[in-house]
This record gives C-alpha cells, structure tokens and sequence, in this order.
C-alpha cells in the first residue's frame, strides 16, 4: 500500500467522523450523546478496516484528563454557574492549551490556572470557551448560523471536544509502504504567467473588537493581473485618534494580531510588547508581517486577508476607537519574474471600537463585496439615465434579532452641483425590497451635500447572526441642468433599528461609497500607480525629487484628441496640469521641474504628432513624470490638476478635474539637506 493510499484511509475516517459530528449536532443531537458518538466513531473506523486482525484499530478511546461527554450531562454551561462539570471544564481547557496549542487557557497563574482550576464559570472562563468555539468556527458557529462566538459551553461546542478527545487509529497492513509519494506535484508553490500586478486592492471595514476575544476588524481584498503573486511582506498601522480617551499605546490594548485567508491563518504576531511596534511620525504604530506562509494569489484570482485581532482581557477606559491601516506600499508581492509590486494607502482607515466583555453593537454595518469600484458612469444630454447603484452595504444582528426601521444617507456633489439638477430618482434596495426616499434634510436646490432618509418600516428582520445585503439605487437627468465631469458620492449615515422587545439598536455608521463620474460624453480619468523618489544631489543643500502619477483615460460616445504636452499650475492649454504641494498639501510655486506626460500603451497620434487619438469607447494608459528641485528643504509631493481635450486636432476646449484629488497625488518626500 503506497503512502497515497493510506493517506486516503486516513482521510476517510475522519471524513466519517466529519460525518457523525454535523449529525451529532443537527438531527441527531437529540437522539445521540457525546459517548454514543465515540462508539459511532470506533464503529466507523472498523468499517473501514474490516480485514485487520493483527493490528486492529483502536478508535473511540479518550485521549483527553477530562471525559467531555460528562460536562453537559446536566445541560449547557455558562458565566455565573458553579459546579464539578465547570471544574472538568477549565481542565479540559488548560488542557487544550498546552497539549493542542489552543488559546484557551484559563489563567496563567492562580484560580483558574492549571492544577488551580475552579468551580467557578467567570468571565476567564467565558474567553477561553469564547477562543475555542473561534478555533473551531467552521465547525462549531458555521453550522448553527453563527458568526460570532458565544462564551457558552453546549452542545456543538461539546461534540466538538469529543472529536478532539476521541483517539482514532488507522492500522496498516503487512507490506504497506510508507515511503513519500514520488508522484506528489513538487512544484505547487511556484508562481506562474508575466509580470504580474496588484489589482482593485482595496481596505474594507469588519467588526468592532471585544475584550479578551479574537475580531475581525477590516478585511484586505485585491486580485493579481497579468500573472500569480505571492505576498512577501505586510506593514500594518494602528492608532488611537483620540489623544483623551484610552491607552494610546497598541502593546497595552492588544495581545495578538493575525492574518487569515478563508479562516485559515496566514501569520500571527505577539504584540503585547512595546519591541513589536515601530512608531511613525504621524502617530500610527506600525506592525510588519514578514513570516507570510504561502499566500499565494493565482491569476485572475481574488483574495480577501482578514485582520484579526484579540485585545487584552482588560483594557483602560473601554470602550475605545482605533484605526487600522495598510501602510503606503505597505504590501508588497513578487512574480514569477522576480519583480515587486506594492498597494496600500495612507488614506483609506478603518476604525473600530475595543469594547468592554460581554458588549458589541448588535447591528453591524460594512461594505458589501458588491459596493462598486470607482467608475464613469454614462448619462444623456437629452433625458435621463439608466439606474445605477452607488453604494453597497451589508446589515447584520448579533446577540438578538433586529428590526430596521430606516435607513439615512448623505450624497456629496462636485463642482457646486445640486441634488434637484443631478438626481432624477433614488432608490433604496434592501434585502430584495425596493423603498423611495421617505424625506430628504437640507436644501435640495442649495446644496452639494443632502441626507436622504428611507422608511422601512420594520419590513426587515434580522436573527441573530442573520446578514442582508442592500444597495442605493440613483437615476440621473440630463446634463441640461449640470456639468458633464461632475462627481457624486453616497455615505449611510445612520441605521434605526430595534429588537423585538423594543430596545433601541440605532446606530451612527459611516460607510463610505466610491466618486463616481457622470459624463455624458468626452474623455475621464481613472486612478492608477504612483511612486515618489528622493534623489540625492551632490554639491546642493537640498535633494530633488522625482515622481510619477499613471492614469487611465477613456473615450465617452466619441473620438477625443489630448495634447502630448504638461505644465505647472492650474493650466488648461495642455494635455495635463499639476502642481506640486509642500506642507498641509497647499500649492508651492518655488523651485524649478522638469515634466513628461508619455503613453504606457500604444496610441495613434494625429498627422502632426502633437496629439494622442483616443477613440470613442477605448481606454489608454499614461504616465506623468516630474523632476523637482525645491527652493527650500521640506516634504513635497505631486498633486494632478486638470485633463484637457479636444474633439478635434485643436487647442483643448474642455477641462476635466481629477477628483476626488487623494486619487492623483503622490506621497510627500523629505527634500532635505
């Protein structure tokens, strides 16, 4: 027998065992006790070896200090009771800790501790059971409809350690070969394709952290182009933005912090010493996660890397917010070639609370995986648009069942623009039902930022772990009534909901949609790449920077011509304007630069070469480079202004702005001496 083979017994069994478990704690929990499922388990693993006579199986023997089929023998255990089986517990727990490398010791030292473990269910033991039903969340929660842990040791929380205590051996028979299996693919890990690049990366908020149990806090999400990437290095940023609330310092708040992909783990670092983080001088402590194990991302693949934290049993002044953050080219992957690319962002933040134990929102608000990328967005000169979503959001109940009864959001206009001139209709779309705003606050002719607020009505109920996904739906008119290039953006402001006991549950949330451009025909920009570089000088006292922006740009319902040239300042006779910033990001007009505004992918030009041709519907790349040399010492970065075109091989006659501007700057470099 080859070593395949008895890998596919062993398999076998505990896909039996796999089998008897979800029995054990949907249909047939009522019907099967803990030892009865360790006898079914000893019963499947000699059906699957019926011919073995000298080296009989042994399954279903207990491997464990504690027999866990006695614990809820007189029901489920939880905080504030005291008996035997809670004593049993904590030594089963103490036990996992040492012997599994489970994070649910009950206390290091003292009551609670191993040889000291206690009668008493408190709240150490709630986080250790807490711990172990996260260990074990595809098969404990998951089935049950579960998101978050419960602290309350029963049923599938106990079959569960009967699995982990039920020892299962699979004999081997006479001659079996144990030797490796020459024909395993060697080359599994290796990467694959081109040069590859990071694609849509993206930093979406999670759950609010509690006290002494683990949370997802913000979720990484990006695809790899053009070939598989394999991250190598990751730079997380933590803060807390309020100087007079709480512990400023991350190794007193948070005792681990780990990377999961598909529940899985990635990477974990103690972080409960002050040696673990590196300050930054804008407040932020810095995590580096170089010990990545294999995350390999394939091309054309999307990934989504889970932030998980577990704050300290006891943190000061809780509840607290922090922020999260991937660090500008704080994540950075390599190819098959051997190249690096890096994501991250300075701007795009997550903020959570660490709560006190036992509290949490019970109604959560994030980001859906469907809440739509930057984008154009075509609308008419003569009637109105088609109907697109701006926002997509999820809800979601903990700890009881909620009832929404509204929705509010805000939309945000560009240049001066006004919700009556730009929206023909809203729609709010929640859990398959479509609702009409209910009342609007604040001028609807005067100005750029208007609330919109849905009434539900109690139409939606959520049971506890329940999720539903919503969206907001706009329609827009004609570009009679506002400038073609205008941007608009839609935040959910706040949820009013409630349980069915009437306890409130509304909550002030803030989460964010994409600018959204609304062209009706000419040529828009998208974000791409940028990098900034301090290159030192000899002989001068200050150094020269050097910076590139690439964009995007796309032809909208005809062929547009841009001009091969770039200048300084708020220009609108080239292709591109920029300027470059020094300090609170306000335009300089010292020092001296050196632009170049070139083509990254193949562009016709006009008879007299003064011209890019992009044709109606198509998008090209370009690259704005710019040498600068300050006047004085300083942190400088390069900041787009305007795009310029025509429809003709003339002299620009319409201007586009790049917006939002966070899009289309680079980071500051210290030009120093």
């Amino acid at each position: 027998m080859t070593a395949r083979t008895t890998f596919g017994r062993v398999a076998a069994v505990f896909a039996a065992v796999a089998l008897v478990a979800t029995s054990a704690v949907s249909a047939n929990a009522q019907t099967m006790t803990e030892a009865e499922l360790r006898a079914e388990i000893a019963r499947l693993s000699a059906l699957l070896n019926p011919s073995t006579t000298t080296n009989a199986a042994v399954a279903g023997t207990l491997s464990c200090p504690v027999d866990p089929a006695t614990l809820t023998s007189a029901g489920l255990l939880k905080q504030g009771m005291s008996s035997a089986h809670v004593k049993n517990l904590q030594v089963l727990l103490n036990y996992f800790a040492s012997a599994k490398g489970l994070n649910t010791r009950v206390a290091v030292s003292g009551a609670g501790s191993a040889g000291m473990e206690t009668s008493y269910f408190g709240p150490a033991t709630r986080t250790a059971v807490a711990n172990f039903q996260a260990a074990y969340r595809a098969e404990i929660l998951t089935p049950l409809g579960l998101t978050a842990p419960t602290g309350i040791w029963a049923g599938a929380t106990n079959a569960q350690a009967v699995l982990l205590c039920t020892k299962v051996t699979v004999p081997t028979t006479p001659g079996e070969d144990d030797d490796d299996d020459e024909d395993e693919d060697e080359d599994s890990d290796e990467l694959s394709g081109g040069e590859a690049t990071i694609d849509d990366f993206d930093l979406r908020s999670g759950d609010d952290a509690e006290e002494g149990m683990e949370s997802t806090v913000a979720t990484i999400e990006f695809g790899a182009k053009d070939g598989d990437l394999q991250v190598e290095r990751l730079d997380l940023e933590f803060m807390n933005p309020n100087s007079n609330d709480g512990d400023r310092s991350p190794w007193n708040v948070f005792d681990t912090v780990a990377l999961e992909v598909d529940g899985d783990e990635v990477a974990s670092m103690d972080v409960d010493s002050r040696s673990d983080w590196s300050r930054q001088s804008n407040g932020y402590y810095r995590l580096r996660f170089t010990d990545i194990e294999d995350l390999i991302v394939r091309e054309d693949d999307d990934v989504q890397i889970d932030i998980v934290v577990t704050p300290s049993s006891v943190v000061r002044d809780a509840p607290v917010v922090w922020n999260v953050r991937v660090a500008d080219r704080g994540m950075r992957t390599v190819d098959s070639e051997g190249l690096n690319d890096y994501a991250g962002n300075n701007s795009d933040v997550v903020s959570f609370n660490v709560d006190e134990e036992g509290t949490g929102s019970e109604i959560k608000v994030r980001k859906s995986s469907d809440n739509p990328s930057a984008r154009t967005l075509e609308v008419k000169t003569d009637g109105r648009s088609d109907e697109y979503s701006v926002l997509g959001f999820e809800l979601s109940a903990e700890d009881a069942m909620a009832i929404v009864n509204g929705l509010d959001f805000e939309l945000e206009f560009s240049n001066g623009e006004n919700y009556s001139d730009v929206v023909d209709r809203a729609t709010l779309v929640l859990d398959g039902r479509s609702y009409n705003v209910d009342s609007t606050t604040g001028s609807t002719t005067a100005s750029t930022t208007l609330k919109l607020s849905f009434d539900v009505d109690g139409d939606v109920e959520l049971e506890d772990g329940d999720d539903v996904e919503g969206e907001l739906m706009l329609r827009f008119r004609s570009t009679a009534t506002y400038n073609s290039g205008t941007t608009v953006r839609a935040r959910l402001v706040r949820v009013d909901a409630e349980t069915e006991n009437g306890a409130d549950l509304s909550e002030d949330v803030s989460v964010y949609g994409e600018y959204h451009t609304l062209v009706s025909e000419g040529l828009t920009p998208k974000k791409g790449s940028s990098t900034a570089t301090r290159v030192d000088v000899d002989g001068t006292t200050v150094d020269r920077g050097d910076y590139t922006i690439r964009f995007d740009v796309t032809a909208v319902n005809d062929t547009f011509y841009l001009p091969k040239t770039a200048a300084r300042g708020n220009v609108t006779t080239t292709g591109v304007s920029y300027v470059i910033e020094g300090s609170g990001d306000t335009a300089t007009t010292t020092g001296s630069t050196v632009d170049r505004l070139s083509a990254y992918s193949t562009v016709d030009s006009d008879g007299t070469g003064a011209y890019w041709i992009i044709t109606e519907g198509d998008t090209e790349t370009f690259e704005l480079s710019v040498s600068y040399t300050p006047a004085v010492a300083g942190f400088y970065n390069l900041q787009l202004v305007n795009l310029n075109f025509n429809d003709s091989a003339a002299a620009p006659d319409t201007t586009r702005t790049f917006t939002p501007a966070n899009d289309y700057q680079t980071s500051a470099v210290n030009l120093g001496v």
